[in-house]
């Protein structure tokens, strides 16, 4: 019994001396928790007993600790620990240019923004380098494949998914037709959620005259890659804790949205075009005969679809549709309701550019 009681004095003691450290402590985590305890002073009873704050577990300390991501971090208590904080990160620039240059790509963890770090590093270290920003919230594969169709001045299509297009430009670039060197600069990676995109950019990451720095924020966000991408991207792992708002990464995404239409070209629809497979674009080419061939300038869906059934460009309503919405999404055409209720569809082009469009790429 005496041994027993001993054990158990012993570990209680061991207890609250670990409690003890770990709140006398001045570090990254006494911030955090002193931020997050204010967010929460409206539901947590300030009259707390001693006794009360002694039973708390781990886990609750834990939770606390990680509520970390609000604006109110910026509170002016903490000012020069956060700004001595970032000089740390700062200090690390000429690092993460030797670990690039000898074949890795970096990655930024940790709570906070870390979009102002990159563009910091990009700014001041990648002076006279060929660059890419991606926003990974607002980027979606067909971005990015125009995007790299416009760096290689490739016009070429005909592919038969996306995937097997992401291939074609790797190699390119790896053959030495894009830039002598490329760093890609990802904000939020784990904002593009799309299977065939996160390929693409660890396909991207391997070759060997790109180089890629990128942030992550989501907790679960490394979850979107197994043990084959995560050896392509070949990432360093720093811990770029800065407490800053994300109050710029989300009004980056909105802005990404709300752009209006930009000015077509043949370059930038033959772009699009290009990126799609042989079906979307022999069902692009349809619509735009058609519109060009009728004095009427809307076409009837139900219309399309049959077009297409016959020519077995789709199987079903839904995949034309799914393909329509694509159009849509590149400002290629609008979709609008009739007065008894069906759709019609416009491609957006002057009727002028429609001809030198067809002529140069249907020809």
């Amino acid at each position: 019994m005496n041994l027993m009681r001993y054990s158990i004095r012993k570990y209680t003691i061991n207890m609250k001396r670990g409690r003890a450290a770990r709140q006398k402590s001045v570090s990254e985590q006494q911030i955090a928790l002193s931020c997050a305890s204010k967010i929460t002073t409206d539901s947590t009873s300030s009259s707390s007993s001693e006794e009360d704050n002694s039973t708390s577990s781990d886990e609750d300390f834990e939770d606390d600790r990680t509520d970390t991501a609000r604006p109110i971090l910026q509170d002016e208590r903490f000012k020069d620990e956060l700004q001595e904080l970032y000089k740390d990160h700062q200090s690390m620039y000429s690092h993460w240019s030797r670990q690039l240059s000898n074949g890795f790509n970096i990655i930024l963890h940790g709570v906070g923004s870390k979009r102002q770090l990159l563009e910091e590093y990009r700014k001041h270290s990648l002076i006279g380098e060929a660059q890419l920003v991606i926003n990974g919230p607002s980027c979606s594969t067909q971005q990015l494949l125009i995007t790299f169709n416009e760096i290689l001045q490739q016009k070429r299509g005909g592919f038969k998914s996306q995937m097997e297009h992401c291939r074609s430009i790797c190699q390119s670039l790896a053959k030495g037709d894009g830039p002598t060197r490329l760093f890609i600069i990802v904000h939020n990676i784990e904002g593009l959620r799309n299977d065939t995109g996160q390929q693409f950019l660890s396909l991207l990451a391997k070759c060997h005259n790109i180089h890629m720095l990128a942030s992550v924020d989501h907790v679960n966000g490394t979850l979107l890659w197994d043990h084959n991408l995560l050896s392509q991207f070949n990432w360093l792992w720093y811990d770029c804790t800065t407490y800053a708002s994300y109050h710029d990464d989300v009004s980056g995404e909105a802005i990404s949205k709300s752009h209006a239409d930009p000015s077509h070209t043949i370059e930038s629809v033959t772009n699009v075009i290009n990126t799609l497979t042989s079906n979307a674009q022999k069902i692009f080419e349809l619509i735009a005969r058609q519109q060009l061939d009728q004095s009427k300038p809307n076409m009837a869906v139900q219309e399309c679809y049959q077009m297409c059934r016959e020519r077995f460009l789709v199987s079903s309503e839904q995949a034309l549709t799914a393909q329509l919405s694509e159009f849509k999404d590149h400002r290629l055409v609008t979709l609008s309701r009739t007065k008894d209720g069906s759709q019609e569809l416009h491609i957006t082009l002057t009727n002028d550019l429609l001809k030198n469009f067809l002529e140069q790429c249907y020809s």
